[in-house]
């Protein structure tokens, strides 16, 4: 995973630390305890950048593969902007352990989504992946009953299970302006209680027949 990657990074004295896994920085940069003009670099880069150049949407950092790749060398250094498919043969190049994901098609990702850790760290990566990917929606928009319903389809089917759940959310706020919406956190909790309700039914359908 690529927050597992270890980072080494430049200390307030100019001294190279490290290596730190990238959840341990990630950790560090939501305290407070680290800016997002910390330099860093992974073992195979010959030069450091800062997390704003690599991830210029914070909420992605060290979660998703940086929006830059960069390539250095003994002589120079230089950055170079991709996308598409030539973005992902990059990620690929950038680190043996995130080549194995990027080379799964992305509908067999979802299926293979593994249920790790505790449900709270499970919560908290989807809640930060779909904050990095979306324009509309925003940290204080996850308040903690809402943050209370995704615990409830982790509950139901693991981390991809609210991963599904995010994903159907995504879909619906996507086609409505910021502005329309009063109340975001009254707004998803709506939708995760709708969704969750619907999921359970076809979980366990003979269960919901009954009780009907």
């Amino acid at each position: 995973m690529l927050h597992d990657l270890p980072w080494f990074f430049i200390d307030d004295h100019g001294q190279e630390q490290g290596p730190v896994r990238g959840s341990k920085l990630r950790d560090w940069m939501q305290s407070g305890n680290i800016s997002n003009d910390i330099r860093v670099r992974l073992h195979n880069w010959d030069g450091h950048f800062t997390v704003e150049q690599l991830w210029p949407n914070s909420e992605a950092a060290f979660l998703l593969p940086p929006d830059i790749y960069t390539y250095t060398s003994s002589s120079s250094t230089s950055v170079q902007r991709l996308d598409g498919p030539e973005f992902e043969s990059t990620v690929i190049a950038l680190e043996p352990i995130i080549a194995s994901s990027a080379k799964v098609p992305p509908e067999e990702k979802k299926q293979a989504r593994p249920a790790v850790g505790t449900a709270k760290a499970d919560v908290e990566r989807e809640i930060a992946l779909i904050l990095a990917t979306s324009p509309v929606l925003r940290r204080a928009d996850f308040d903690p009953m809402v943050r209370q319903h995704l615990h409830a389809f982790h509950s139901l089917g693991g981390a991809s299970q609210v991963h599904e759940a995010l994903e159907q959310v995504r879909a619906t706020v996507e086609r409505r302006p910021r502005e329309s919406v009063k109340s975001w956190p009254a707004y998803l909790y709506k939708l995760l209680k709708n969704a969750f309700a619907t999921s359970k039914a076809a979980r366990y359908p003979a269960r919901h027949k009954a009780r009907g």
